[in-house]
């Protein structure tokens, strides 16, 4: 999945959640959001395609094992209005990664979900940033995820404009 794919779905995922906590209009809260959307391919991709850590672009920050050390040290915090949306965001991000190999019947490109249990899947074309940008073309997934992430912005600017516009007859007044 691509980086706004990743954000638009991890929104669309978490604002019921956000939203029952309070946190659907908290800006930090929504940065953390965003931020976990796209912190397994922040981690994992660098570490594969630039320094050669990891033989796969998901390995680390992709596993649910990772996750749920993450999500107990985030319970120690008890960071509630940041650790909850990064995690979400984070959940959501492993969620849009097994949504494609799992339509296709591929269950062994998903065993990065239990890394270092299980063996990564051989790599795929991993060979950096740049290149991974110059695969980009316009497929129906593509045009799936530019979707999802507009349906999302267009979710995301009217609970603005609702929320952040003034009450009627508050314009110009000076009382």
């Amino acid at each position: 999945m691509w980086p706004w794919g990743h954000l638009g779905l991890g929104y669309l995922l978490a604002l019921p959640l956000l939203t029952r906590v309070d946190l659907d209009d908290d800006y930090a809260a929504l940065a953390a959001l965003a931020v976990g959307t796209q912190l397994p391919d922040l981690v994992d991709k660098p570490l594969a395609w630039t320094f050669e850590v990891m033989p796969y672009g998901r390995a680390a920050a992709h596993s649910l094992l990772v996750l749920a050390a993450a999500a107990v040290v985030l319970a120690v915090l008890r960071s509630v209005s940041v650790g909850v949306p990064l995690l979400v965001g984070w959940a959501a991000h492993i969620l849009g990664d097994v949504v494609y190999p799992l339509a296709e019947g591929a269950v062994g490109d998903v065993t990065f979900l239990a890394w270092p249990l299980l063996a990564l899947p051989e790599p795929a074309g991993d060979h950096g940033i740049l290149a991974y940008f110059r695969t980009l073309s316009l497929t129906g997934e593509t045009a799936l995820e530019v979707g999802l992430f507009a349906f999302a912005a267009g979710i995301f600017l009217v609970r603005e404009w609702r929320t952040r516009r003034p009450a009627a007859g508050a314009v110009g007044r000076t009382d």
